[in-house]
C-alpha cells in the first residue's frame, strides 16, 4: 500500500474515533498510533499535519495532543 493511502485510511479512521466519541479529549501519542497503524514516522507526521490543518487537534509540546474541539486543554507547563 502506498504512503498516500496508509496516510488517508489513518486520517479518515481517526476522524471516525473522533465523530463515535472514541476519541474524547485526548488523542494517544505518535508512538502509540504509529504501532497500532504499523507506519513510519512519516507518514505519522502527515497525519498530524493533516488534522492540525483541518483545526480538528492541538498539539501542547510536552503535554499532549488534544482534540480542538475540547473544552480544558492545559496550557504548556514551564520548565524551570
Amino acid at each position: 500500500m502506498s504512503r498516500t493511502l496508509k496516510y488517508q485510511r489513518i486520517v479518515n479512521d481517526i476522524i471516525n474515533q473522533i465523530e463515535n466519541g472514541e476519541i474524547k479529549h485526548k488523542l494517544p501519542s505518535m508512538e502509540v498510533l504509529r504501532s497500532k497503524y504499523n507506519v513510519s514516522w512519516t507518514v505519522m507526521a502527515q497525519v498530524w499535519e493533516c488534522l492540525k490543518s483541518r483545526k480538528l487537534i492541538r498539539v501542547v509540546p510536552g503535554v499532549g495532543t488534544f482534540l480542538a474541539s475540547a473544552i480544558y486543554i492545559p496550557k504548556q507547563r514551564k520548565h524551570r
